[in-house]
């Protein structure tokens, strides 16, 4: 695709992906549920357009799409946590790999795999004896989920001259799931005054989680059109 072409669409892209964002701030009832999901729908779509076998474009592409399967059960359906968790889970180990692959140093691979399994177990261990008996299937995929997450926004912030947007996007990603897992924990793990301030923040009539949601998503998507130079090749034991 020509990189006219690829300006026009990714401006159609962003244009249609403006107007469903603020009509998710305007508009109530069934209908938001509808408009909120094709925000989400339309990223996955319009990466399809970028017709490209890239391990970068083909991992992105499935961590979109297994965030819309996971929106299925989240947004469409609801009640499906666990599941809807399960497939945000495979979207970071996409984007993990995303990163690891285009991480050019052998050494630095080690260590991004070394940090990664430590940090896993770790986050793991403390979910167990900080929650104890309240432990569940929920509360340990959501952990695992959002150290992989975490840990996605670090390395992909490491590798920012390959691309800007990703680990903004990233960012914006933990951000939006940290409202969710507050609004979730809060009351059910742990528990916070309500006359604190992040108990107002978290639970204010404002929804912020979409709020940095959407912009995520349309982000990610974007980074595969707009990405920094190509990377060049190492001598093996780099």
């Amino acid at each position: 695709m020509s990189n006219k072409r690829q300006i026009i669409l990714s401006s159609i892209f962003v244009a249609i992906e403006l107007v469903l964002f603020v009509l998710i701030f305007t508009i109530s009832g069934p209908a938001n549920k509808w408009i909120s999901f094709s925000c989400i729908l339309l990223c996955f779509l319009f990466s399809l357009t970028l017709i490209s076998l890239s391990k970068t474009k083909v991992l992105t592409q499935i961590g979109l799409l297994t965030t819309v399967l996971a929106d299925v059960f989240l947004v469409i359906l609801g009640g499906h946590q666990v599941v809807a968790m399960s497939f945000f889970s495979i979207t970071q180990i996409a984007y993990f790999l995303r990163i690891f692959l285009n991480t050019d140093s052998k050494k630095e691979r080690v260590v991004h795999i070394a940090i990664r399994m430590l940090a896993i177990v770790g986050t793991i261990i403390a979910t167990i004896l900080v929650l104890g008996e309240k432990l569940d299937a929920l509360s340990f995929i959501s952990m695992f989920y959002y150290v992989n997450l975490i840990l996605n926004v670090v390395f992909s912030f490491v590798q920012i001259k390959k691309s800007i947007l990703f680990p903004i996007g990233l960012l914006c990603f933990a951000i939006c799931d940290l409202f969710i897992g507050l609004q979730v924990a809060i009351g059910t793990y742990i528990s916070v005054p309500e006359s604190s301030f992040i108990y107002k923040v978290v639970f204010s009539s404002f929804n912020w989680a979409w709020f940095f949601y959407v912009p995520a998503q349309v982000l990610i998507v974007l980074s595969l059109v707009f990405s920094g130079p190509k990377r060049k090749k190492t001598k093996t034991g780099d």
